[in-house]
């Protein structure tokens, strides 16, 4: 895949993504509230079986907590998880929503300790029978959590090729795929999954399509496909914001900056809590040299903290010379970085630029420490060099300065 992505936008800038159901508001409810999930008997098979029958009602509460996640609601899915959990306390995919749940709510520790129990009952189920295309997506969802994006995906992606019809499996497969930089890989099962019929009937399907036809400079298809679905949306429908944001990414890409930001614009009037529409405003002000972009990233982080928003604060704090703050919300995006959102070669960015910072302050010993864990990211050849070019300075510089 080309390392041209479809939102091209400077290195240092979020490439919003909308379709995610990745990042939900972080730290609704408190930890008090939130742990209360944890709580009464862990994930079990029943009978050899992921669960037993499900009213129509409990099915019906389960999905609707995933387009809470999607729609980051994250208060209304946590008193609803409550509840199922109370209803039907060794429900596996009720647990593994659970541990999506606090992962989104950057509660790590509590994630992949809920997620791994999911996983000890799952995977051996799902390894005997693997036409049960519901437990593939529960385990895509467990892998994801704790971190395998590749395990995740191989397992969505066989899920929706064997028939799985989920609005919200497939808005994650993209965004898995995006993660992965394999979607120009996938195209004829992108065609197939996140068709344009199916797109035409949801609004979910049809931000995701849009977002990867953006993904695969499909510009012209997009942008046709998102206003169709922008004119039948009724206007209190939740997913009219996010088929704004999308429709602005189109204009972003293409260089449009005051139509993509009218768009983006309008998505905040349909919705004041959208944080990507604050996001998506901001990067466009950052590019406009706009000195606006910190107060849209500053209220894109009141409704949310995310890695990619701190870290562009960041570098506006940095383009103001205030480095101090800086440091603050590059330090942020680091502590979050595995709701990272953009493909993960990419992430080498975040401890690489606190690395940066702290050079200049004269900090070379916490510089050092920060890009060698820039390291661990994995980046590619090219920002590898960069990395131990940097590096060799700044040891160089530690050394002198404790030899003194």
């Amino acid at each position: 895949m080309s390392n041209r992505k479809a939102y091209t936008l400077p290195m240092q800038c979020k490439a919003l993504i909308t379709g995610l159901a990745l990042l939900i508001a972080f730290g609704c409810g408190g930890e008090k509230e939130t742990s209360k999930l944890d709580e009464g008997p862990g994930p079990e098979l029943v009978e050899g079986k992921l669960s037993i029958e499900r009213s129509p009602e409990f099915m019906a509460r389960l999905q609707k907590v995933e387009e809470m996640l999607m729609l980051r609601s994250s208060t209304k899915a946590r008193k609803t998880l409550r509840s199922l959990l109370t209803e039907l306390p060794h429900d596996i995919e009720t647990h593994s929503l659970s541990a999506h749940l606090h992962w989104l709510n950057g509660r790590y520790d509590q994630a992949q300790k809920q997620a791994s129990r999911v996983l000890k009952v799952l995977e051996p189920y799902v390894r005997k029978n693997g036409n049960d295309l519901k437990g593939r997506s529960i385990l895509s969802r467990t892998h994801m959590v704790l971190g395998d994006i590749a395990k995740s995906e191989v397992q969505l992606r066989n899920a929706l090729r064997g028939g799985l019809n989920s609005p919200y499996a497939k808005d994650l497969w993209l965004t898995l795929l995006i993660q992965r930089e394999n979607l120009s890989d996938q195209i004829e099962l992108f065609d197939s999954i996140l068709s344009d019929e199916e797109a035409a009937e949801d609004a979910t399907v049809c931000a995701a399509r849009g977002l990867g036809l953006i993904q695969l400079d499909r510009m012209d298809e997009a942008s046709e496909l998102l206003q169709k679905c922008l004119n039948n949306v009724p206007s209190s429908n939740e997913l009219k914001s996010r088929l704004q944001v999308t429709q602005g990414l189109v204009a972003l890409r293409t260089g449009k900056l005051l139509k993509a930001r009218d768009f983006f614009e309008a998505a905040i009037e349909t919705s004041h809590a959208d944080a990507d529409a604050h996001h998506a405003l901001a990067v466009t002000m950052w590019r406009l040299r706009d000195v606006r972009a910190r107060e849209s990233l500053e209220r894109a982080l009141e409704i949310r903290v995310d890695p990619e928003s701190a870290f562009l604060l960041g570098q506006v704090h940095t383009f103001n010379k205030r480095l101090d703050s800086a440091i603050s919300q590059i330090k942020l995006a680091l502590d979050h970085i595995a709701l990272w959102t953009q493909p993960r070669s990419t992430r080498w960015q975040v401890p690489f630029t606190l690395g940066r910072l702290f050079a200049r302050k004269g900090q070379y010993a916490r510089a050092q420490q920060a890009m060698e864990q820039s390291l661990e990211f994995d980046p590619p050849p090219k920002a590898h060099r960069e990395i131990y070019r940097h590096l060799v300075w700044v040891r160089q510089k530690s050394s002198t300065a404790s030899a003194r």
